[in-house]
């Protein structure tokens, strides 16, 4: 699929064949075998279950997992439950993404957004509020990116969000809010985020990948089949990725690369 105004090209294809071609070239590579550490519940992790990795600036590495934040510095680990930190993150245990901004911070998503001053070791949670138009979209946060333009964006069960910090609060977005339940969650439940250096953010859905205008704050839509539009099936993605060269790589559900 490939969009005649905009140079990035998005490649669908078997990963089958790209383990055929890859793998057998970095055997060959390897003169000496791998050497694994394992970090586990019985060596100070606070879970086996590893949702997301990111590395503050001081070298500490911040693992997120289903109970519990873990700060790694090669030797141990210091367990964060933002839970029990701080009454306001009430319920805050399982982390699903990090990721690290141009200022040095920590942003991590669970139940709810907490940002997070890595040397001080401060949490500040944000959540969804029923009555306060200008908080995010949804608690269930799973993906968070920086723009050019070095602001924050979050991808929710229910849309984008754009973090505005000046104000401390939320903006919206939300893509083709007609239709069915299932087919207006399916579109706005966003899995995975990148930043293009071209003024749009890409994502990828449960029906599609999306591409948002930081100028104009629209969405486009591609699908992998367009006779399927409203089929959860036929075009739900899961992660992707921008490479050195301006093409897209987009992981379809149980339908390869």
């Amino acid at each position: 699929m490939k969009e005649s105004r905009h140079p990035l090209t998005i490649y669908f294809f078997k990963f089958v064949l790209l383990s055929m071609v890859f793998l057998p070239s970095l055997a060959k590579s390897q003169n000496n075998s791998l050497n694994f550490q394992h970090l586990t519940i019985e060596n100070g992790l606070s879970d086996n279950a590893v949702n997301c990795i990111t590395q503050d600036n001081e070298g500490y590495i911040w693992i997120g997992t289903e109970f519990g934040l873990n700060k790694y510095n090669a030797y141990s680990s210091k367990i964060f439950h933002p839970d029990k930190l701080d009454s306001d993150l009430n319920g805050t245990s399982r982390i699903i993404c990090a990721f690290r901004d141009q200022k040095g911070r920590l942003w991590f998503g669970g139940n709810g957004l907490i940002l997070c001053y890595p040397k001080e070791e401060k949490f500040i949670k944000y959540q969804f509020e029923k009555d306060n138009p200008n908080s995010l979209n949804h608690n269930d946060v799973f993906s968070i990116i920086e723009d050019e333009f070095n602001d924050i964006w979050i991808g929710t069960r229910l849309g984008l969000a754009k973090y505005n910090e000046s104000t401390n609060s939320f903006t919206r977005f939300m893509h083709d809010t007609i239709g069915t339940a299932t087919e207006v969650h399916g579109r706005n439940r966003i899995i995975d985020m990148f930043a293009d250096s071209r003024g749009s953010l890409w994502m990828t859905t449960l029906m599609g990948i999306y591409q948002f205008s930081l100028k104009k704050h629209t969405f486009k839509e591609f699908l992998l089949n367009k006779k399927q539009r409203n089929s959860h099936n036929a075009n739900q993605c899961t992660f992707m990725t921008l490479d050195k060269n301006g093409s897209i790589w987009v992981n379809f559900y149980a339908q390869g690369i």
